[in-house]
């Protein structure tokens, strides 16, 4: 007795050990060898190969699989229309498997079902979400930042450039806060199915600090937000108080100026005065020295 439970341990343990997977295929669930029911949510990428893996062994009675209710197989009969692979991703439980999948798998339901009891084992909820890229950039020197300054009244173009997406993706832009709406997006795709989004947007900064906010949502992808910071800079403060030091030089300028200038003019008079009295008393002198001549 003793000698056949060490040969089932190491037999078992050599199967786990050596048991091949396809390392091109999404195991849902997410382990190597699920033993219990699943209930939940497969998310995969476009474009990738998932593999389905119900906890019934290859060896027992054959599975039923459906797909949205409707029959798909009945053992290793396909009934239903598909790209389907039967019993081929996983070396001991019943798998099924996809390749490439694409939008119209998106919220499509799977079970798995044992022909014997047809109980439910496993469900599976297909969804598509894209693993995405977002961020801001100003177009102008192609930087990319967290916190820059700028100057007041200063316009910058920015523009919201989401990477690997696909389907209807929506690009909407706030600032502080306030929702500013969508601005004209342009797309290219870089495959048949992932792409590239680009929105822009004018920003006018006003002064203090702005939180420049992009975000992307879309029923393929997951919601992401990219954040610019904006604050008005030293040097912006400068300038605007400038005009006011200006005006106060030029002002000091025109009083010196007026004030040296009356200096001026009355220096100039006093000296006139007194040399025209001078000129009087000299006159005035000449005279009275002629007079005692004659």
């Amino acid at each position: 007795m003793a000698h056949k439970l060490w040969l089932i341990f190491i037999s078992t343990g050599l199967l786990l050990i050596t048991m091949p997977f396809q390392c091109t295929s999404k195991l849902c669930p997410d382990e190597d060898f699920p033993i219990k029911p699943f209930h939940g949510s497969c998310r995969v990428e476009p474009g990738e190969t998932l593999c389905l893996v119900c906890p019934i062994n290859k060896s027992t009675s054959y599975v039923v699989w459906t797909r949205n209710g409707k029959l798909l197989f009945r053992g290793g009969h396909q009934v239903a229309e598909g790209n389907y692979i039967l019993n081929d991703c996983h070396s001991i439980l019943k798998s099924l498997e996809f390749s490439n999948v694409g939008i119209d798998q998106h919220h499509k339901e799977f079970t798995c079902s044992s022909n014997q009891t047809s109980r439910v084992r496993s469900k599976f909820i297909v969804e598509i979400e894209a693993q995405t890229a977002l961020h801001i950039q100003e177009i102008k020197n192609g930087s990319f930042g967290d916190n820059t300054f700028v100057k007041t009244r200063s316009e910058i173009m920015l523009k919201c450039v989401l990477q690997k997406a696909f389907g209807n993706v929506t690009l909407t832009w706030t600032i502080n806060g306030t929702d500013n709406g969508v601005y004209e997006q342009v797309h290219y795709y870089e495959d048949n199915l992932k792409g590239t989004y680009i929105s822009k947007i004018r920003y006018r900064s006003n002064g203090g600090s702005d939180n420049v906010t992009c975000r992307s949502s879309g029923p393929y992808i997951r919601d992401e937000t990219a954040s610019w910071l904006f604050e008005a800079s030293v040097p912006d403060k400068d300038a605007r108080e400038s005009p006011k030091a200006i005006i106060i030089v030029i002002a000091l300028l025109v009083v010196c100026g007026v004030v040296v200038g009356l200096y001026c003019f009355q220096k100039k008079r006093k000296y006139r005065f007194s040399h025209q009295t001078k000129n009087f008393f000299i006159k005035k002198r000449k005279k009275n020295t002629q007079t005692l001549k004659q």
